[in-house]
C-alpha cells in the first residue's frame, strides 16, 4: 500500500481544536444529561418516599380508628339488645 499525499491524514492545529472542542462539548452534554436525569430521579424518590410515609401513617390511624369504630359498634349493639328487652317487657306490662 502506497501513501500519497491525497491518501496522507493532514493533522494540524486548526483540526486539533476542533476535535477536543467536540469532544469537550458532547462530554459537557453528557454530563449535563446524566445530572439532570439524576436529579429528577432523586426528587420522584423523594416524593415517592413522602407518599409511602404518607400511606402507613393512615394506614395506622385507619387501624385505630376501625377499632374505636367497631367498640362503638358493639357497644350500640349490646344497649339495642337490652333496650330491646325492656321495650318487650313493657309492652307486655302494660297489657
Amino acid at each position: 500500500m502506497e501513501i500519497t499525499e491525497k491518501t496522507r491524514f493532514n493533522f494540524n492545529g486548526e483540526k486539533m481544536i476542533g476535535a477536543f472542542v467536540a469532544v469537550f462539548l458532547i462530554a459537557w452534554a453528557l454530563h449535563l444529561y446524566i445530572t439532570k436525569q439524576t436529579e429528577r430521579d432523586d426528587r420522584q424518590d423523594n416524593k415517592i418516599d413522602l407518599v409511602t410515609a404518607k400511606v402507613v401513617s393512615l394506614e395506622q390511624e385507619f387501624k385505630a380508628s376501625s377499632i374505636e369504630i367497631n367498640n362503638k359498634l358493639d357497644r350500640i349493639i349490646e344497649k339495642q339488645a337490652i333496650d330491646h328487652d325492656i321495650v318487650i317487657r313493657h309492652e307486655y306490662s302494660k297489657k
